[in-house]
């Protein structure tokens, strides 16, 4: 079995401290804290720093939509 990241004490939105194995890019886990120990060889960190979700880019650039601009293509020249 590869070695795993585990984010020990973590608070998962502030709720209880919680232990999270990631193997390669994926949360593999999410446990209560001690309930179970990483592996030898598993990288170990501390989790007190906090944890948030994952971002998503969901930025848009509004003078290129046509989102409640009725006409403006066809003032551009576009349909």
């Amino acid at each position: 079995m590869k070695p795993s990241a585990w984010i020990v004490n973590a608070r998962p939105f502030g709720g209880a401290p919680a232990d999270v194995r990631v193997a390669g890019a994926t949360i593999d886990a999410i446990l209560p804290h001690g309930e179970r120990q990483p592996a030898p060889g598993d990288t170990v960190i501390d989790g007190a720093f906090g944890l948030l979700p994952g971002f998503v880019e969901g930025h848009t650039h509004l003078d290129k939509t046509r989102w409640g601009m009725r006409g403006i293509a066809t003032r551009w020249g576009r349909d």
